[in-house]
């Protein structure tokens, strides 16, 4: 079992924008229910469903003529994920930080 890393915050409120919205693998800590990734970088919400909003349009156009799985499946998510991310900015622009 690998270790689980020492937690920073470097993706935590937005401290470093790069552009790029991260979709490797994450885990939970459950001690502290922050969200990271396998460096240790601590990832806020947003990000996440930036992340996940990218990997919904890879999988749509990976599975656009697939009789397997078929695009709309992704199609669905995406429009979730979207609905989501809407959600936490218009939270965030509120002044709704959830611990309270």
């Amino acid at each position: 079992m690998a270790k689980k890393p020492t937690l920073n915050l470097r993706y935590y409120n937005h401290e470093i924008d790069d552009d790029l919205p991260y979709v490797g693998q994450l885990k939970l800590d459950k001690k502290t229910g922050y969200i990271y990734d396998e460096d240790g970088d601590v990832v806020d919400e947003d990000n996440l469903y930036e992340g996940k909003i990218v990997q919904d349009r890879v999988n749509i156009e990976r599975h656009r003529d697939s009789e397997v799985l078929p695009a709309r499946v992704y199609e669905r998510a995406l429009a979730q994920d979207k609905m989501i991310l809407g959600a936490l900015k218009c939270a965030k622009l509120h002044g709704y930080t959830g611990e309270e």
